[in-house]
């Protein structure tokens, strides 16, 4: 598989747990009937058309777009962009040297406050 489809997958696993978390937060609101019928209605044809509710470029704007379109988008702005996958996760690393830096630094920040300034166990961020 070639970096670019894999970053188009990667994508697509990032998205999955933010909408099954909006769809979790949502059956909890108590909807009427007709809106729960809206719903359903666009759900079906989306999913029949094989198209993708999603929010736009700009400005706070959702679009209907078929899927094949946005993952042609997808492919096109991360070849524009020059984007490549690397071979190892630098955050290790970075936090390393932000301690490192921060201990060097003892004059102007005490110890006690260092403890406040860093996370334990860091992750790069997935939204």
């Amino acid at each position: 598989m070639c970096q670019k489809c894999y970053a188009l997958l990667t994508f697509r696993d990032l998205l999955l747990p933010s909408l099954l978390c909006f769809l979790q937060r949502t059956q909890g609101l108590i909807l009427d009937k007709r809106q729960l019928h809206v719903l359903k209605q666009i759900n079906q044809k989306t999913t029949s058309s094989n198209a993708m509710i999603t929010r736009a470029d700009k400005g706070k704007t959702t679009v209907i777009i078929y899927t094949r379109d946005y993952n042609r988008k997808v492919h096109t702005f991360l070849s524009d962009n020059n984007f490549h996958t690397i071979p190892k996760d630098p955050t290790n690393y970075d936090h390393r040297t932000v301690q490192k830096t921060l201990q060097e630094c003892d004059r102007i920040i005490g110890r006690k406050q260092i403890k406040f300034l860093t996370q334990k166990k860091p992750n790069p961020t997935h939204t």
